[in-house]
């Protein structure tokens, strides 16, 4: 896993709670306060699950709840960092769409990066299945971040989990549907 979702965690953490509360999460998870992560480089998906289930315990927290919060943060800070894949696209639909050549690109440009791949089936014109393949079982973070691409793009979207790593994906248009 990149560095990257490392680094938007712990900004999610020290701005919706505190800089204090990602030191106690980094070392119940076994991690000295001091660990930094480089943006670009790979490290132990292992690491990021523990992080992330110690950052559930302390903050009295679901998985779920906390990959929503992670969603929001996610769209922050990738729309800072990788602004490219932003500028390219101009409504939700167009962005989630586009999540897995944007992720085939990321596995080009950088050594040793695995990220997760999607796959998509069409239900209609509005509404599509969206499956998270890959062997981190982040799935759930999916679904958070679905969620805030909706809002990052100020659109209606219904995100509905079918399994833990499929959604149902509705794109609603603003004629009533």
């Amino acid at each position: 896993m990149l560095g990257s979702i490392f680094n938007c965690f712990e900004e999610l953490i020290k701005e919706e709670y505190s800089e204090q509360t990602w030191n106690t999460i980094l070392t119940k998870a076994g991690q000295g306060t001091a660990t930094r992560m480089f943006a670009h480089r790979p490290y132990d998906d292992g690491v990021f699950h523990k992080i992330y289930e110690t950052a559930c315990q302390e903050l009295n927290s679901d998985k779920y709840q906390l990959a929503e919060a992670f969603g929001k943060a996610w769209m922050k800070y990738a729309s800072k960092h990788y602004f490219a894949f932003f500028v390219a696209r101009s409504s939700a639909k167009e962005f989630i769409l586009a999540m897995d050549r944007t992720h085939t690109k990321i596995t080009d440009k950088v050594d040793n990066a695995t990220p997760p791949r999607f796959h998509y089936e069409t239900i209609d014109d509005q509404t599509i299945t969206m499956t998270y393949d890959s062997p981190r079982n982040l799935g759930f973070l999916m679904v958070g971040l679905l969620k805030a691409v909706g809002d990052f793009f100020n659109e209606k979207i219904t995100v509905e989990t079918l399994d833990e790593n499929t959604a149902r994906v509705t794109f609603h248009t603003y004629d009533g549907a």
